[in-house]
């Protein structure tokens, strides 16, 4: 019984090799279908994306020349070509199979979901309108992905960066058309950009810009020119000028405004003119011949403010001469002309602009003391007189220090209070210096400074190439 089993097993075993060495050499038959990648997410319409599928016989090794159909479940999400791309049609998932004979692979999930990565204007940029009005068109944008079609559901954000006013809303969503719009209230001011800036998450932001406009003619204002001071029948040095305003204080080009002189006679040049773009309107006042207050008015219709009025004060005060022919610090001077007050304190005199003392004073005349400065060399200043508020014309006249000191060289001279002493700066070799305790000495040096001691002494010397008979000065109040 033993040997019989034995025979038996044998014969099965032989029976099992013979059949694995004809598996091994019977040809392949196809047995599935596999698909590469499995899942697969678009993020743009129109996007592809190449899915592989592969026909596998009965020993895992994949075939060739095999016919391959491909299937979409969601024909309006995705849509797949008989190569296998794969194209987003709209938002959502689709189920994508490869058929080869009997053969149906396992699906390869599809979703589609779009991503805005760019905000574009769509309408309302670049407007023009009055400013603190609503624009008559919306601003509207429009969510992109990124192959450019319209992404909706995304919610955009309106923001003023510039200019003020404000939009009607600060967000919007995106429709299916993948557009959002708000309106947008200008500002109160021109001369300044005016901007609303609208974004989405990572998506490109998009400005908007507009251009504002003054809105009417509200009021008419001052801006320089009155309360100026002038001799009768002379022009007013500088012109009279107003500005028009709209009820934000805006300047209002284009606007007419009336010049009328309304006591004292004179003339004005225009008595009307427009109003530029800086909303301004001015013309030029030639007094009446008489002193006194004189008065004008601009005017512009009903706006408030109209008319404006100035004045000017008019007045014959003239400087016609100065004496002596250099005038000299410390010293008397001369002062002829018209239209001085007789009392002396009320006649204000500057002579290179430092008030000078007024002594005696006459209609035409007045006897002033010049003023002393700090060692300043001779030149020519300007005098001029004031009477109540009222200048006179300037005279350039010419001035020097007190008194000059001419030294033969080698000569000295002591000068017993050394603050009325300075070098004039004529003299390079003129020097300040002490010989001995309690007296100073003032040499021809090149610093040209002095110390001020109890006295000091002057002395020239002959600079370096001069002839003997050089002399050398120096200048002591």
């Amino acid at each position: 019984m033993p040997s019989r089993r034995l025979i038996v097993l044998s014969a099965a075993a032989a029976t099992a090799l013979a059949g694995c060495k004809k598996d091994a050499t019977s040809p392949p038959v196809p047995t599935s279908v596999v698909l590469s990648p499995t899942i697969v997410t678009l993020s743009s319409i129109n996007e592809t994306r190449l899915l592989r599928a592969a026909v596998l016989d009965q020993r895992g090794d994949t075939m060739t020349g095999q016919t391959i159909i491909w299937n979409s479940s969601n024909m309006a999400v995705a849509v797949v070509s008989a190569t296998g791309v794969v194209q987003a049609v709209s938002n959502g998932s689709a189920q994508v199979t490869a058929v080869s004979g009997g053969l149906t692979s396992a699906p390869a999930t599809v979703t589609v979901a779009q991503a805005a990565v760019a905000l574009q204007k769509a309408a309302g940029d670049l407007q023009t309108d009055t400013v603190g009005q609503q624009l008559a068109t919306a601003l509207m944008v429009q969510a992109n992905d990124a192959l450019g079609s319209p992404v909706a559901g995304v919610t955009v954000t309106f923001v003023v960066t510039s200019g003020g006013g404000a939009v009607s809303t600060p967000s919007a969503v995106t429709a299916a058309d993948g557009r959002a719009s708000v309106m947008w209230t200008l500002g109160t001011g021109v001369g300044t950009a005016h901007q609303v800036t609208a974004s989405a998450g990572g998506a490109t932001a998009v400005t908007f810009s507009a251009t504002p406009v003054a809105g009417a003619a509200s009021a008419l204002v001052l801006v320089s020119g009155d309360g100026q001071q002038g001799q009768p029948s002379m022009a007013l040095s500088a012109p009279i000028v107003v500005q028009v305003n709209d009820q934000f204080g805006n300047p209002v080009s284009a606007r007419q405004v009336d010049f009328l002189v309304t006591s004292g006679g004179g003339s004005v040049t225009p008595t009307s003119a427009p109003t530029g773009s800086n909303g301004r309107a001015q013309t030029a006042w030639t007094l009446g011949p008489g002193v006194g207050t004189q008065t004008l008015e601009a005017q512009s219709g009903a706006l408030t403010g109209s008319p404006v009025a100035l004045s000017a004060t008019v007045s014959n005060l003239t400087l016609t001469s100065v004496q002596p022919d250099t005038l000299v610090e410390g010293q008397s001077a001369t002062l002829t002309g018209d239209g001085f007050s007789t009392t002396p304190v009320n006649n204000t005199v500057t002579i290179g602009g430092s008030p000078a003392t007024v002594t005696a004073a006459s209609v035409t005349s007045l006897t002033v003391t010049v003023p002393a400065y700090d060692c300043q060399p001779a030149r020519s200043v300007n005098v001029q007189v004031n009477v109540g508020g009222a200048n006179s014309n300037t005279v350039e006249h010419p001035l020097k220090a007190a008194g000059i000191v001419s030294l033969a060289v080698g000569q000295q001279q002591i000068v017993l209070d050394p603050a009325n002493f300075c070098p004039t700066g004529h003299s390079p070799d003129l020097r300040h210096r002490l010989p001995k305790p309690g007296a100073a000495r003032a040499d021809a040096g090149a610093s040209g400074s002095c110390r001020r001691t109890a006295h000091s002494v002057i002395r020239a010397r002959r600079p370096l190439g001069a002839s003997s008979g050089g002399r050398e000065r120096g200048t002591g109040r």
